[in-house]
């Protein structure tokens, strides 16, 4: 008899213990989600009894700490995924300005001012385009020989084809 006193003991509190819950939390944003793990509770505190009458109680709770486990692993390996891939966007972009300066700095070799550098890296850090808005510097070329030889630098030295490389000259 005892057994059931305590049962129902335990199911008794645990309401008490839901209503004062749900009172304390504000309308509508979490109550749903309150009340769902709430009955994933109740369910457990009314088989427990029930399972310790056939022994199987601590395969129940072993169960249950096995799928939070496993659980917790899973959400550790999105969180650490999303921080791998801020990480990585994080360093192509750090990559991409310091291109981004490199072609600058080349095009004052050739006599030319850059306005505006764009260069586009992909997953691996390589060069997927590099678009470049340029004038002559005064003294320079009007024919348009810095703008090609500019070009055929940077399709030389970041490996990439010609229509990966884009240079729109403005006049000077």
């Amino acid at each position: 008899m005892g057994f059931i006193y305590g049962w129902v003991k335990n199911i008794l509190c645990f309401y008490i213990f839901l209503t004062a819950a749900m009172h304390l939390l504000p309308r509508g944003s979490y109550q749903k989600y309150v009340r769902f793990f709430c009955g994933l509770l109740l369910v457990i505190l009314v088989i427990t009894p029930i399972l310790d009458l056939f022994g199987e109680d601590g395969a129940l709770l072993e169960k249950v700490g096995q799928e939070e486990f496993f659980q917790e692993i899973y959400n550790i390996r999105l969180d650490t995924k999303y921080l791998e891939q801020g990480q990585k966007e994080a360093y192509i972009k750090q990559y991409e300005e310091a291109i981004e300066m490199d072609v600058g700095r080349m095009a004052r070799q050739r006599q030319m001012m850059a306005d505006q550098v764009t260069v586009r890296l992909n997953g691996e850090y390589e060069v997927e385009s590099i678009q470049v808005r340029a004038r002559p510097i005064e003294g320079g070329s009007p024919d348009g020989s810095e703008a090609r030889g500019l070009k055929q630098e940077l399709m030389e030295f970041y490996q990439i084809g010609e229509r990966q490389v884009e240079i729109v000259e403005e006049g000077g």
